[in-house]
């Protein structure tokens, strides 16, 4: 099969996910919205119709939220339990359009598959792998028909109305015998008699217009065509004609669902009833009213009744809604609530916005595969799968990765620098670790006793994210790393999330390496000792303190995270004096240093804060400059001082001793290093177990993981 078709079977497999799930969503959100009506036992058609209303616009406001939740799911609650539950369609879907299950090779407890390459059923697609695609793909065909015929009756019946209005005659309500100052509401809406209908419409939405049949003089008094008139006056007042417009999208969409079906039902008989109501609250007899309606009633079931598209006056489908309508108007001793009485409505509303909010998935259905978490070192549960259901492009994609992969260890004594394919289309250096979850990608610094003679022994990758837009693509993978020691028999895997961008030159794929401004692979290296920056000179002020840091955590700013600093000079001497810098120091590093007090330093969610610090300024944005052969770079850099606070998102950690923030301005990189005997807390008292920068890096970078 071509890639064109696998395409379009691919996005219609897809297109049938997303609905499935929404029709679940709809019918939790619907039920429950029912049930809220019964346990709250609701006597006011208004109250009863703003709750429907309410649920069928969270309905329709699903796609939106999941977009938005997906975008940040650690907003929403992530229990197993209701993940299975929430997430249960897509799962359906997932299973339904793989093909035969691909098992990665067993291995000893402890330990992981290699990544090799993997030939993948999509090179050789049989009858098997094309069934369940093809079903559900059917199914969202058959799914656009449906929708396209109830949108075609819609608009037959709508244009039919508009016809019928324009060829009506324009009256007044002293025309048809009624009195014009008890209809207040009558000049900004026309009204107009037609032969081509037999019983009253309301029809248009920004300029309502009421249709009366020619001869309604005919059949009904004065007080009871008066009485029907305001009835289709109420509608103009509740803003009716743009809810009706609104449900009848909601119908084209959901005409197969049987509770959304029934909420629209129930919408337009409680917005008949609560129209009723203030009908019979503005002054009309009860008995007046209900004779007109009953009128009106007769006309529909002896004549053709007008296109069902339009608003009608009642709802005669059934014998038991006009009775009901009757007995509520003609039932004097019920209190009839005209006003939005909200306090009435708060916890319905409140049901079914907890319920749609706990129903969003935290992934998307275009890769169901990668909504579950991932450990560290990736080991596979038995008989855990390969998601192979990609098109024919995307897959070629993904082995380049893994042929990448695969021969890392062979060529470990490049340290990846030519490490890849041969002809140097892909290289491991080109995997650039990058947290699509967040702006800001965490790279810890590796601990100690990684060395310069650490060796890989293989690299293992999986949870594919494809993405092709014409002639780029960007593909988003978890790789795991093994490293071994030489004379130590232990292992360290270094598990990170991985971004690689290609893009197709002269019909081949190759990695995009422009404007690359990150060393890409993990920093699985330990830090090496410091080497001087400036070794001709000999520098001792606040800069060449500074430096001392041991580097411990970097951050890349990949998305558009706000980069600030907020402090105010000190007027402390001993903190002015220690900030001042020399002339050779300034010459050198072309940086300047102020003492400041009430520092602030942002990026993103992350904050750090002190009381006192020294501020570092090297050389200006945009300007490199070479000294002795050193490029300088614009950085923005503090030193926090013997208390600070570090805030990732709502998690607080509270130092004491110093650490040193520094962001590269042309880069984008925040590097955060300590000072010997730095020590953070997860209290304000500053006791308890204390941890280094690097052990919050690997924590912060686990649960940037385990979200990806």
């Amino acid at each position: 099969m071509n890639a064109p078709t696998d395409w379009l079977i691919t996005t219609a497999g897809q297109g049938a996910a997303a609905l499935l799930l929404w029709s679940w969503q709809a019918l939790a959100l619907l039920a429950l919205a029912w049930l809220a009506l019964k346990i709250c036992k609701m006597k006011s058609p208004a109250l009863r119709h703003q709750v429907w209303l309410f649920g069928l616009v969270a309905v329709a406001t699903l796609p939106l939220s999941s977009l938005t939740i997906q975008r940040f799911p650690s907003l929403r609650p992530s229990g197993p339990a209701l993940n299975y539950v929430v997430e249960a369609p897509q799962a359906i879907i997932d299973f339904a359009s793989q093909p035969p299950a691909q098992t990665l090779p067993e291995t000893a407890p402890g330990q992981t598959a290699t990544a090799s390459p993997v030939k993948v059923a999509a090179k050789t697609p049989t009858a098997r792998r094309l069934l369940f695609p093809s079903f559900f793909a059917a199914l969202f065909v058959a799914w656009i028909i449906g929708a396209l015929i109830t949108l075609a009756r819609s608009m037959k019946n709508h244009l039919g109305v508009r016809r019928a209005l324009k060829r009506a005659q324009s009256v007044r309500p002293a025309d048809l015998g009624c009195d014009e100052s008890a209809l207040s509401a009558m000049g900004k809406v026309s009204m107009r008699i037609s032969t081509e209908i037999h019983s009253p419409i309301l029809f248009g939405v920004i300029r309502p217009t009421v249709l009366l049949p020619a001869d309604i003089a005919g059949w009904t008094t004065s007080d009871e065509r008066a009485a029907i008139i305001r009835h289709e006056l109420a509608h103009v007042d509740r803003r009716d004609p743009a809810v009706n417009l609104f449900q009848t999208a909601l119908s084209v969409i959901f005409f197969f669902h049987p509770m959304a079906r029934y909420a629209c039902r129930q919408l337009s008989l409680e917005r008949e009833m609560a129209c009723d109501d203030r009908v019979v609250a503005s002054g009309v007899a009860a008995e007046v009213y209900a004779a007109g309606i009953l009128k009106a009633a007769e006309r529909s079931v002896i004549a053709a009744g007008p296109p069902g598209g339009a608003h009608q006056l009642a709802i005669f489908g059934a014998r038991q809604i006009l009775e009901r309508r009757l007995e509520m108007i003609l039932n004097t001793d019920r209190a009839r609530m005209i006003a939005h009485q909200w306090r009435y409505l708060v916890l319905p509303i409140a049901l079914i916005a907890v319920a749609g909010f706990l129903l969003i998935p935290r992934y998307s259905t275009e890769n169901l595969s990668s909504r579950s978490p991932v450990n560290d070192s990736l080991k596979p549960a038995e008989g855990r799968t390969v998601k192979a259901s990609y098109s024919r492009e995307e897959q070629e994609l993904i082995e380049m990765i893994q042929q990448v992969a695969a021969v890392v260890p062979q060529q470990w004594h490049f340290r990846g620098v030519k490490t890849g394919l041969p002809d140097e289309r892909m290289l491991f250096v080109d995997f650039g670790v990058y947290n699509k979850r967040s702006p800001l990608t965490i790279i810890p610094l590796r601990p100690p006793q990684f060395s310069g003679n650490t060796i890989l022994t293989k690299v293992e990758v999986g949870d594919f994210e494809v993405s092709v837009n014409g002639y780029s693509a960007v593909i988003d993978f978890i790789g795991a790393i093994h490293l071994s020691f030489p004379g130590q028999d232990k292992e360290e895997i270094v598990t990170d999330p991985y971004r690689v961008k290609i893009v197709r030159v002269n019909g081949q794929w190759q990695a995009d390496r422009r404007n690359k401004s990150l060393p890409a692979v993990a920093k699985f290296w330990a830090p090496g000792p410091p080497v001087p920056l400036y070794p001709n000179y000999e520098l001792q002020g606040p800069w060449a303190e500074a430096q001392k840091a041991t580097p411990g955590i970097t951050i890349v700013n990949n998305g558009d995270a706000e980069f600030s600093v907020q402090a105010s000079p000190t007027s402390d001497d001993s903190q002015n004096a220690e900030a001042q810098i020399g002339d050779l120091e300034h010459r050198t590093c072309r940086c300047s240093a102020q003492a400041i007090e009430n520092a602030v330093m942002k990026l993103g969610q992350l904050e750090v804060r002190a009381e006192k610090g020294i501020r570092f300024s090297h050389a200006e944005k945009g300007v490199q400059v070479t000294h002795d052969g050193v490029r300088v770079f614009a950085i923005d850099a503090i030193r926090f001082k013997d208390r600070f606070e570090l805030q990732w998102g709502e998690q607080t950690y509270y130092a004491l001793g110093s650490v040193k923030a520094s962001y590269h301005l042309e880069l984008k990189r925040l590097d955060i290093g300590s000072f010997p005997g730095t020590r953070l807390y997860r209290t304000p008292d500053r006791d308890g177990e204390a941890i280094t920068l690097q052990q919050l890096a690997q924590e912060l970078k686990d649960q940037a993981l385990r979200r990806n």
